[in-house]
């Protein structure tokens, strides 16, 4: 990336926190065509940056042995001032895990938690934002969900740590995310499973639903939706990787 422009308030990259990220850069190339580039991060090992239609969309970071946190994905939400955004943060309730902390020569980045605990980092890269495509292709990361039981304290919240406003998606119902006033949505909110913890999850869009569940499930996934339809828009399994983490293929609607 050569740019300087940036897109704040919306997900610029998603990372993989990963248990194993040999064997996620197996399962995921395999289920998504995505492909790796390796990159050494010293005493931290191998950064696995993932390659779709040929961009760099994000990446898989080996935890630490005995972090004991398990497999998750996480987005990254542009923010003009990574310091500033966290500590806003925790003053509202969110949980400050690691950082504020410099990635050298390439931007600033603070990974946090909301109050009801999904995960998010802001990040400000140095060398500015992608800009985005404008439609969504295969293996792309496309759209990002929030489960919580307070979709209007997300929005209080997520409002005054990163900017976002309530959005609108056609005459859609339901609580939708905004980078800014009048700008396109990035998100939305559903509740939790019963039970469930808050969280975020990320979709990517899959040719056929039913061959990239089916191989999701060949591969060792577990399904936890095996099929959610969103009339006009398109259907979405959410499944849990080898290794815990939770992801959503979505096929989209292709107009007629």
């Amino acid at each position: 990336m050569t740019q300087t422009t940036y897109r704040h308030g919306h997900f610029v990259w998603h990372e993989l926190m990963a248990q194993d990220s040999a064997g996620a850069e197996k399962f995921y190339g395999e289920l998504l065509g995505w492909t790796f580039k390796h990159m050494d991060m010293g005493p931290s090992g191998t950064y696995r940056l993932i390659i779709a239609n040929g961009r760099e969309q994000g990446g898989i970071f080996q935890m630490r042995t005995g972090d004991n946190i398990p497999s998750h994905w996480c987005g990254y939400v542009s923010v003009p001032d990574v310091d500033g955004a966290a500590k806003v943060a925790e003053s509202k309730g969110g949980k400050l895990v690691f950082g504020p902390a410099d990635i050298p020569d390439v931007g600033r980045f603070a990974y946090l938690l909301d109050p009801e605990g999904a995960a998010f980092v802001v990040w400000r890269d140095k060398r500015g934002d992608q800009d985005p495509r404008q439609t969504p292709g295969v293996g792309d990361f496309c759209w990002d969900t929030l489960t919580t039981s307070s979709g209007e304290g997300a929005l209080e919240f997520y409002g005054t740590v990163v900017g976002w406003k309530r959005g609108k998606f056609g005459d859609a119902p339901g609580l939708f995310f905004a980078p800014g006033e009048g700008q396109d949505v990035i998100a939305d909110v559903e509740a939790p499973p019963p039970g469930a913890p808050s969280a975020w999850t990320t979709h990517v869009v899959v040719t056929n639903l039913d061959h990239a569940r089916s191989k999701a499930e060949t591969l060792g996934a577990k399904i936890l939706a095996r099929q959610i339809d969103v009339p006009t828009v398109g259907k979405m399994s959410i499944i849990a990787d080898p290794w815990g983490a939770v992801i959503s293929l979505f096929e989209p609607q292709m107009p007629e």
